[in-house]
């Protein structure tokens, strides 16, 4: 005859594994949230300063545009003068209104409390300031004997109206460069046949 074999009780978790258990859950659940929110700072932070670099070259193209389309003024308009802070002049691109139109436009550089702006001013009726890039130092002009001087014209020698170029300097510390644009109209003023005569 079988003796009968004691059954083996039925074996479910323990108080402390399932205290284990719980605390390992909470751990991951921890770290999974701390890693979306460090995900969340650095994508607003990504997008930030994204947004800030395609307001950047917005601006710079707007500079370039202007400047690409200096022309000599005659009297009345305004004639060509450039210093290290800035510049004014005549531009067949100004940023507001239609390319080809000539406009009397002014663009400088100017620093304040809340850091560097590029003003820009066109005629008397609009203005506005736009964050200047990083490193940005001053305006610098190109002559037709491939000199840059911190002034438009210069005082030294005879020179056209207009420069070669027109560079933004800028100085990262260690050395200045400059990003030049090319002043595409003419440089001489010149009379346009079957223009109405001013007085």
């Amino acid at each position: 005859m079988r003796t009968p074999t004691p059954r083996r009780a039925a074996r479910g978790f323990t108080l402390m594994e399932m205290l284990v258990v719980l605390m390992l859950l909470a751990l991951t659940v921890g770290l999974v949230f701390d890693a979306l929110g460090m995900f969340r700072i650095s994508n607003e932070r990504i997008q930030a300063r994204t947004a800030q670099q395609r307001a950047g070259t917005l601006v710079e193209s707007w500079l370039a545009d202007s400047i690409a389309g200096l022309r000599p003024g005659r009297d009345p308009e305004p004639v060509f003068a450039g210093r290290d802070d800035g510049f004014i002049g005549l531009s067949l691109q100004p940023v507001r209104g239609g390319a080809g139109a000539p406009a009397p436009v002014a663009w400088s550089l100017e620093s304040d409390a809340d850091g560097a702006w590029l003003a820009y001013r066109q005629g008397e009726a609009w203005s506005a300031r736009f964050p200047a890039p990083e490193a940005a130092v001053g305006f610098a002009y190109l002559d037709r004997d491939g000199r840059w001087h911190e002034v438009w014209p210069p005082r030294l020698g005879v020179q056209r109206p207009l420069p070669e170029a027109v560079a933004l300097a800028f100085d990262d510390g260690r050395r200045q460069w400059l990003r030049p644009v090319a002043v595409l109209g003419p440089s001489e003023a010149f009379e346009i046949p079957f223009e109405l005569e001013r007085d």
